[in-house]
């Protein structure tokens, strides 16, 4: 029965698949007998009262031994890359990945939530993206309103909005399935490794994110909320102090425009090279003719709008 079985049981089933199948493949399945056990043991009427999968490291002290753990991957685009990547993929890329790129770069969501872009999660008014408490890979479970910074709404929101059709549900939808939203760019992925040089997936561009956002704000615990990672603490000195923070909305609508003022000082070529980060004081205005799917319909949209803030301004001043 799984209820008599003991932490020291797992740990010698755990010691024995490490010679038969060798430690990564023992910890892996040792990884998956706890997930089963913790499932029991969430159920309404739980099958058994306790974990003996959650101690193997507590069982390894006891016996002077150490866990051996798969290396993380540390993969990002590396600054000097930063200048030759963007250029790639603002020139030699289809519309639909590029803007699925750019929004993996410059919010740094997880491919779940990339796969997913919904207009009827987009707040027109507060330029804010629903993240539900329940969605895969909110880790925090807490329900949050991205802000989206300035540059991803001018170069991939305003275009998109422009070219909607009425009953569109995705904002970044599929060439090759009409209907349905973009969920891989496996494919920009390779092709970009061949002309950069740099292989990486879009959890590579979520690590990228945080790194730019964290050298921009040094607000380490803003960069980890942005993330959607659990605020559960693992230093128990800190654990009391992170958890009364709250951090206010404008907080997070000034981490993500530094962050990606940071990233766009990061893409000129004399910037893009290792060494101490920029000071991001990049105004966007300089960007304003990139690349799009329709170039005279953004522009004449972006006019427009600045149009309408200065006479609003002019009418402010007046007043």
């Amino acid at each position: 029965r799984m209820d008599e079985l003991t932490g020291a049981d797992f740990f010698q089933l755990y010691m024995d698949n490490c010679v038969a199948k060798g430690p990564i493949a023992a910890l892996a399945a040792h990884g998956l007998a706890r997930n089963i056990y913790r499932y029991l043991m969430t159920e309404e009427e739980p099958k058994v009262d306790r974990n003996p999968c959650a101690d193997l490291e507590r069982q390894a002290r006891k016996r002077q031994m150490t866990i051996q753990k798969p290396q993380r991957r540390q993969r990002h685009i590396p600054l000097e890359l930063i200048p030759d990547y963007y250029q790639n993929l603002m020139t030699r890329t289809q519309p639909a990945q590029r803007d699925y790129i750019l929004f993996a770069l410059l919010t740094g969501f997880r491919q779940s939530l990339l796969g997913s872009l919904a207009w009827n999660r987009l707040d027109l008014n507060k330029r804010t993206y629903h993240v539900e408490a329940i969605d895969k890979g909110n880790k925090a479970k807490v329900e949050f309103h991205y802000p989206i910074c300035d540059f991803l709404w001018e170069k991939v929101i305003v275009p998109r909005l422009e070219i909607k059709a009425p009953d569109a549900e995705w904002i970044i939808e599929s060439p090759r399935y009409p209907g349905s939203p973009l969920h891989s760019v496996r494919g920009t992925h390779e092709a970009m490794q061949k002309l950069v040089g740099v292989q990486l997936s879009d959890h590579d561009l979520r690590k990228t994110f945080g790194s730019i956002a964290y050298a921009a704000t040094k607000d380490l615990l803003t960069v980890q909320r942005l993330l959607t990672h659990s605020v559960a603490p693992k230093n128990r000195e800190t654990e009391v102090t992170e958890l009364y923070i709250q951090t206010a909305e404008r907080t997070f609508r000034e981490a993500v425009e530094s962050a990606a003022a940071q990233f766009l000082v990061y893409t000129k070529r004399e910037t893009g090279a290792v060494g101490a980060p920029p000071e991001a004081t990049l105004s966007y205005d300089e960007h304003a003719k990139l690349e799009y799917a329709d170039q005279a319909k953004a522009e004449a949209v972006i006019a427009q709008k600045k149009a309408e803030a200065a006479e609003a301004a002019k009418a402010a001043k007046a007043a």
